[in-house]
């Protein structure tokens, strides 16, 4: 777990200069862009929680993701290319249009209708076979057990810690339901990155890429990023 930036005694990215461990360091293809490298990580989140910790996904199943943030959208198009049937529930319109952008057809807004009504409307009432919450909100985490089908798995990724959310428990017995969360995505690099060498002939990664900032800007990076969630995916800067 010490690879950059991610523990307290592991060393990030904002010095001049960075020593790193060989163990995690990690080789893409010669064709990928150091753009599409850098989405390595958001992208591998999600790929771990579907590969590494039970929460696979195929072309049976129906998936619901709470969050078209940069992991919502990317979880979004590993189910899509999959073969899956996906659903995108995001209250932010211009994150609504990237996820309808990349193929995700189905796309809820949360604040204009009733997602739990739809999500079963349009599964004939059974739920979700996978649900991912990727938005780190109160009311989509207690959606998640809701709009999961019997047998269904959930997978929670968005960050909520320091809060209690209320849920109903019971329905994680009475449906049969797997609930997974985990800090971090170890191993799962290797594998990311085979996937998204597949994946590209399939998808365009640079919509994902919202706005770019030169080095020496690179305060306006992170207030952008922080502050201006209407119109901000994934912010780069580049060098």
């Amino acid at each position: 777990m010490r690879e950059v930036g991610f523990m307290p005694n592991s060393p990030g990215g904002m010095g001049e200069y960075l020593i790193l461990e060989e163990n995690y360091l990690h080789r893409f293809d010669d064709d990928m862009s150091y753009e599409e490298g850098a989405l390595i990580e958001p992208f591998c989140v999600y790929d771990f929680y579907k590969c590494g910790d039970g929460g696979h996904v195929d072309a049976s199943d129906e998936v619901v993701i709470f969050g078209a943030g940069p992991i919502g959208l990317f979880a979004a198009i590993t189910a899509k290319v999959a073969g899956a049937r996906v659903i995108v529930a995001e209250p932010i319109e211009y994150r609504r249009q990237i996820a309808k952008k990349s193929g995700i057809n189905e796309v809820l807004n949360p604040r204009g209708e009733d997602v739990k009504a739809a999500i079963l409307d349009l599964t004939a009432g059974r739920g979700a076979d996978l649900v991912v919450e990727a938005s780190g909100t109160d009311d989509a985490i207690a959606s998640c057990l809701e709009v999961a089908g019997h047998n269904g798995r959930v997978r929670l990724v968005g960050h909520s810690i320091g809060r209690k959310v209320p849920m109903e428990i019971g329905m994680v017995i009475w449906k049969s339901l797997s609930v997974t969360g985990q800090a971090g995505s170890p191993f799962a690099f290797p594998k990311t990155i085979r996937f998204m060498s597949v994946a590209r002939k399939m998808i365009d990664y640079s919509q994902m890429i919202t706005r770019r900032f030169p080095l020496d800007r690179v305060h306006d990076a992170f207030d952008f990023a922080a502050n201006e969630r209407e119109k901000a995916i994934k912010v780069l800067v580049t060098m």
